[in-house]
């Protein structure tokens, strides 16, 4: 076993024995780990009050074929105290790890990508709340699935190949895998619609509050137009009971309970 230091966002938790848990990261250098902290759990001797979300700065005893590494000397780097006590950013979070615990494999390191998610939590930490739910959430689809390599051309049409114009309302067509002008798409396609000014917050370097008189309903619709496209592009088949938490928490205050 070749021990590896590295710097890892905790995306997932799970008990196991009696003072040790199963813990899912994602790696600033060995991308996806999947491994046991031993004597982790609150109550035992060598405890680490670890939760979902933080940096962790840990060893990693690296057996190549194996699928569950040892993870030893678990260190809090960062944990992003904000997102604790807020349900909007934890709901945002948890979509987001989601994601990402369904759409990317063990294989080779990916350092953009975990600079990215390292970025994302940060933050949504301090993002307005008003930007929270759902711009945070767009932002974070439309910027996830461009890492991954399916992204969403945002400046021209999937079929014709124009440069759309900012005031050009779009249909985004999840089995093309991308937006396509009024021009190209025949009936409207009203379930897909992309309005211009969705197309504009999502191409705004940081996320804002969503257009103005944009309601519930379509905030959710939007969230869920997005998912689809990651989901057909990075085949992630089953539930998202994150995504859809954060979908009931979305309204058209900008994301507040209801």
């Amino acid at each position: 076993m070749a021990p590896q230091k590295t710097r890892a966002l905790l995306l997932h938790m799970l008990p196991y024995r009696e003072s040790s848990s199963i813990l899912r990261l994602y790696s600033e250098d060995l991308g996806m780990v999947h491994g046991i902290a031993r004597g982790v759990r609150r109550g035992s001797r060598e405890s680490v009050p670890l939760e979902r979300g933080m940096v962790l700065e840990l060893t990693v005893y690296v057996r190549p074929h194996r699928t569950l590494q040892t993870l030893a000397a678990p260190a809090v780097a960062e944990f992003f105290p904000g997102l604790r006590t807020d349900l909007r950013r934890t709901a945002v979070r948890d979509a987001a790890f989601e994601f990402v615990l369904k759409a990317v494999h063990p294989e080779d390191p990916h350092p953009e990508l975990y600079r990215f998610l390292h970025g994302f939590v940060g933050a949504l930490e301090c993002a307005p709340a008003a930007a929270v739910l759902p711009c945070s959430l767009w932002a974070f689809l439309v910027r996830f699935a461009e890492l991954l390599g399916v992204g969403l051309d945002l400046r021209r049409c999937v079929r014709c190949g124009r440069d759309l114009a900012p005031a050009d309302d779009t249909v985004l067509l999840t089995e093309e895998g991308g937006l396509a002008c009024a021009g190209c798409v025949r009936g409207g396609r009203p379930e897909a619609l992309m309005p211009a000014a969705v197309r504009a917050c999502l191409s705004r370097a940081e996320p804002s509050a969503p257009p103005g008189g944009m309601g519930a309903t379509e905030q959710r619709r939007i969230t869920r137009l997005l998912a689809a496209h990651c989901r057909r592009h990075l085949e992630i088949d089953g539930d998202l009971r994150a995504l859809d938490f954060a979908c009931e928490l979305t309204d058209s205050a900008g994301g507040a309970p209801r």
